[in-house]
């Protein structure tokens, strides 16, 4: 008897002490990845995709699946996060434009949208603010209609259903590779959309959820494609035709910008947009190619691009409108 208790005793020991091992590898991970912050519930709640945040509800415009809910007032991976009156993570607009106003759409995913970086650091923002210094009345507005987990298809749907009620001047497209060269399907999506509940990340584990990750990565990197599928192509030029379309029936200037990923390789995507009626595409991703993309992710287990990438990112988009003198075209009555 004494044999059996001694043993279950060593037993649960063993348990205790293992679980207090891995609750401190945990906790030493977490303030590896976030510092004080590890120490916030809210913030350490907000560390989760998009989809699981409970920031989405299903669109009033069924084709575009799901658009942010107004009035938000909270954190996204770890930084402030609020959006207007009418879902947009971005200032209160008129709809109906000022005079003498240069309005720009910005339309995007996650990685325009931004996920982990203040609104204040995103590229349109810091281009924003870059065209009105100085300035002593309104001259410019770049509204930011990015929603994450948009897609290229879902890019179009925006413009036409939220966008052009604003009259913009001009629209940038933040194209994504790995997930805007992906054909849509919308079969994958529940009819109707009905958004996920939040999630509490600060109740799981970080460290298991990046052993999982790496995981995904990797078979993700063994079945990428070097080139573009037929169907793919077929897909890309199809929408790439719709979004021109659009700016030649509006008289809008559409440039597709395409933002850093891994791996890099802008030229098909570039070809099809060009043969397709699009007139400007800019390739800021090859800013990165020489550096350590370590230094521009919101963090090791994240692959979004953090302020240091979107200042660069604001810094070549703004060469390339100003160079093809799109930042001076007047608004249209």
């Amino acid at each position: 008897m004494k044999t059996t208790n001694k043993l279950l005793a060593n037993l649960l020991l063993l348990v205790v002490s293992s679980a207090v091992c891995l609750f401190l590898l945990e906790m030493a991970y977490r303030f590896y990845l976030f510092g004080a912050d590890t120490f916030s519930i809210e913030k350490m709640n907000s560390v989760h995709d998009i989809g699981l945040s409970g920031f989405l509800q299903r669109s009033s415009h069924p084709e575009l699946l799901f658009e942010l809910k107004p009035n938000l007032d909270t954190h996204f991976k770890l930084v402030p996060f609020q959006t207007n009156s009418r879902g947009l993570r971005d200032k209160e607009y008129t709809i109906e434009k000022p005079d003498g106003v240069l309005r720009v759409a910005v339309v995007g995913d996650s990685f325009t949208l931004p996920s982990g970086v203040a609104i204040e650091d995103a590229y349109h923002s810091v281009i924003e603010e870059r065209l009105n210094r100085g300035r002593t009345s309104v001259g410019y507005q770049l509204i930011n209609f990015a929603v994450g987990g948009y897609t290229l298809k879902q890019y179009a749907l925006v413009i036409r259903a939220k966008a052009l009620e604003y009259a913009p001047d001009l629209i940038l497209i933040g194209f994504c590779a790995g997930n805007d060269d992906q054909v849509f399907q919308p079969e994958r999506f529940p009819d109707p959309f009905d958004p996920k509940e939040r999630t509490l990340p600060f109740y799981g584990s970080f460290a298991l959820d990046a052993a999982i990750l790496k995981i995904q990565s990797w078979r993700m990197e063994q079945e990428m494609r070097p080139d573009l599928s037929e169907r793919q192509r077929r897909y890309l030029a199809r929408v790439f035709s719709e979004l021109a379309s659009i700016g030649d029936a509006e008289d809008i200037p559409i440039v597709i910008v395409y933002l850093w990923n891994q791996p890099a390789n802008s030229k098909p995507i570039e070809e099809l947009a060009l043969s397709n009626g699009i007139e400007h595409f800019l390739d800021v991703s090859s800013a990165f190619r020489q550096t350590e993309l370590d230094d521009y992710r919101i963090l090791p287990i994240d692959n979004h691009p953090n302020a240091r990438a979107h200042q660069i990112f604001a810094d070549r988009i703004y060469e390339y409108l100003a160079r093809n003198d799109l930042l001076r075209r007047q608004s249209r009555e």
